[in-house]
């Protein structure tokens, strides 16, 4: 990984993953330490990587010989059993691996030489990877394998956007971008920014794995809120030294699905809905005209603006309690739709 992208990530200014965590009314998560990677989180950086910023790959990335690597479980004893035996180097054996075992509640319905030798089973290969990798991320051939893949045919489909060849046209790629919102010190690290001077146009693309087939990409924009990572960025841009002014800003989600890799996909998101990223939408009901007590009611929806707020909210009385609870003294009146 390169130094300026370690140092965004080092930086304690506000992203939109870390703001996206008081959406709702739990504002507890955003205190929570981060998710661990998942297979698709995994999955997402190895091939940002490889379209990014293939140089780094040596660096940042560990194949193993395993062809499956261990279950969530098991990855965990043998990472926390290796945290041990660096620190502790003769206490690597058999009794400090059972102790781990059973530290984590690991079948506790089996003998311990069961335990032990159902761990060893995949832990032993995974427990050398640990003490080859170092600081890499441990993945498979068949992992590196579908990577590849998928960069190919978005190579393939989009060369305008990866291989650019135009001296009209500027691509950047992991652009760390440092800017104040609303008095908060915000950052966003953008996965390619092309700026087309024959066009004046600047499009703000973020590439996107996802599992299903491309053309329901809605859902991960609704679930992961990609609006809000879009709308911020767009703002991000448009305070910092990059923005040019007379210049149309667009903004992009580059998908390319693991289960259908031969047919990537640009979607361009509406001014609509990064509208709706940045200051969300109010609820609202919609009734028959024939029948008023049938009606269907529309959410509120949350957007980045909302969320900077309630972060500054939360700086002063403290993440432990939803805003609403602080502010309505845990006092509130229902209709039949819920709380009001």
């Amino acid at each position: 990984m390169k130094q300026h992208i370690k140092d965004y990530y080092a930086s304690p200014a506000l992203d939109q993953t870390k703001l996206k965590l008081l959406l709702g009314n739990d504002p507890r998560k955003f205190l929570e330490p981060p998710v661990i990677d998942t297979q698709s989180t995994k999955l997402g950086s190895l091939v940002d990587c490889l379209v990014t910023d293939s140089v780094e790959f040596e660096t940042d990335y560990y194949v193993t010989q395993l062809e499956v690597l261990p279950t969530d479980a098991v990855k965990s004893i043998i990472s926390t059993y290796y945290d041990v035996i660096k620190e502790f180097p003769l206490l690597d054996n058999d009794t400090t691996l059972l102790k781990v075992i059973t530290d984590a509640n690991y079948y506790n319905n089996l003998k311990p030489e069961t335990k032990l030798a159902k761990v060893l089973e995949t832990g032993s290969e995974y427990l050398n990877d640990l003490k080859a990798c170092g600081d890499r991320i441990i993945i498979t051939q068949a992992d590196l394998t579908l990577a590849q893949t998928m960069v190919s045919n978005l190579q393939s489909t989009f060369p305008e956007i990866l291989m650019n060849t135009n001296p009209d046209i500027e691509v950047k790629y992991q652009v760390p971008i440092y800017e104040t919102i609303r008095g908060i010190a915000c950052k966003g690290l953008f996965d390619i920014l092309i700026i087309n001077h024959s066009e004046k146009k600047v499009k703000i693309i973020e590439l996107k794995t996802f599992y299903g087939h491309p053309l329901e990409f809605s859902s991960a924009v609704h679930s992961h809120r990609y609006d809000i990572q879009l709308a911020f960025y767009k703002e991000l841009y448009e305070l910092s030294s990059e923005y040019l002014l007379d210049y149309q800003i667009e903004c992009y989600c580059l998908v390319s699905s693991s289960t259908y890799p031969e047919i990537p996909v640009l979607i361009q998101l509406t001014d609509e809905l990064l509208k709706i990223g940045a200051v969300g939408r109010d609820a609202f009901t919609i009734s028959a005209s024939y029948c008023p007590e049938l009606y269907i009611k529309m959410n509120e929806i949350e957007g980045f603006r909302d969320l900077l707020d309630k972060y500054k909210f939360y700086q002063e009385h403290g993440f432990n309690k939803d805003q609403r609870i602080v502010l309505d003294n845990s006092r509130f009146s229902m209709n039949w739709s819920g709380i009001v």
